[in-house]
């Protein structure tokens, strides 16, 4: 057999699945950056409305032990009346 009927041994790569490979890389690289900023996005905003839970279970908190003591107050002052 002479070298110019001889097959390739291997198919050798072409450009384009070279650059179908490479824009494919480019595509999911985005795809990653896109959902890596939404992600820190939803975290950001998850601690936001964690502290704004916390502040409102605090305000609340506050406000019923005043009104627990406003109510025992009202309840001396009736009994004492009666």
């Amino acid at each position: 057999m002479s070298e110019s009927s001889r097959a390739p041994e291997s198919p050798t790569p072409n450009s384009h699945t070279n650059f179908d490979a490479e824009f494919l890389i480019s595509q999911l690289r985005e795809e990653l950056r896109r959902t890596q900023e939404e992600k820190d996005s939803l975290a950001s905003q998850h601690q936001t409305l964690l502290s704004k839970v916390s502040n409102i279970r605090n305000t609340l908190g506050a406000k019923l032990k005043q009104d627990a003591v406003r109510n025992y107050r009202f309840n001396l002052l009736t009994n004492s009346l009666t």
